[in-house]
C-alpha cells in the first residue's frame, strides 16, 4: 500500500473507532472530564435563548472563549440531539477533522519536499505508525471524544498553522490530493 491509502485507512479506523465510543459512552459526564456537563448546560442555556451573561457558572466568559465548540454543539442539540451528545459529537468532529489535517499537511510536506522521488518502504511504514500514534494517543483520541474545548482548539490551531504553510511555501498552487 502506497503512504496515502495507509493514512486513509487509518482515518477510516478513527472514524469507526469514534462512532463506537460515542454510543459507548456512558449518558451522564464522564468522570474523566467533569466540564463536559457544565459544557452540556451552557449549550442548553443558549439554545433557549437566555442571555449567557446569567450562566451560573463562569457567565458569558466561558462562552465567549468557546464559541467556535458551542455554536456546532448549539446546532446538534437544535435538531434533536441530547445537549451532553451535542457536545461529544461535536468535539469529535473537531477531533476527526484535525487528523485529516494532519494527514493532508503530511502528504502535502512528503510530496512538496521529495518530488517525483518515492519513499522507501521503511519510511512509509514509520509515517504510518507515527501516524497511527497521534490518531489513537489519549491525548488526541480519548480528549476529543468526550465533551471538551481541547479538539476545537487543536484543530482551529492546525488549521492556522496549515494556512501559514499554504501561504508560505505553497503561493496558491496548493492541490490536497493530487499525486
Amino acid at each position: 500500500l502506497r503512504l496515502k491509502q495507509k493514512l486513509i485507512a487509518i482515518l477510516m479506523m478513527s472514524f469507526i473507532a469514534r462512532v463506537i465510543v460515542f454510543f459507548c459512552l456512558p449518558k451522564d459526564p464522564s468522570p474523566l472530564a467533569p466540564d463536559e456537563g457544565t459544557y452540556a448546560a451552557v449549550v442548553q442555556w443558549t439554545a433557549e435563548s437566555i442571555p449567557v451573561e446569567k450562566f451560573p457558572d463562569y457567565g458569558a466568559g466561558l462562552y465567549l472563549s468557546g464559541r467556535s465548540f458551542f455554536l456546532p454543539a448549539n446546532a446538534l442539540y437544535r435538531i434533536g440531539f441530547a445537549p451532553l451528545d451535542a457536545v461529544r459529537l461535536t468535539a469529535s468532529l473537531y477531533g476527526f477533522l484535525s487528523l485529516i489535517l494532519a494527514a493532508v499537511l503530511t502528504l502535502t510536506i512528503l510530496r512538496m519536499n521529495l518530488g517525483r522521488r518515492l519513499l522507501s518502504k521503511h519510511n512509509e511504514n514509520v509515517i504510518a505508525l507515527l501516524f497511527m500514534v497521534f490518531a489513537f494517543l489519549p491525548s488526541h483520541f480519548l480528549w476529543s471524544n468526550l465533551g471538551l474545548r481541547e479538539a476545537p482548539n487543536e484543530f482551529w490551531i492546525q488549521s492556522g498553522v496549515m494556512s501559514l504553510f499554504v501561504i508560505h511555501h505553497l503561493g496558491g498552487r496548493y492541490l490536497v490530493f493530487s499525486a
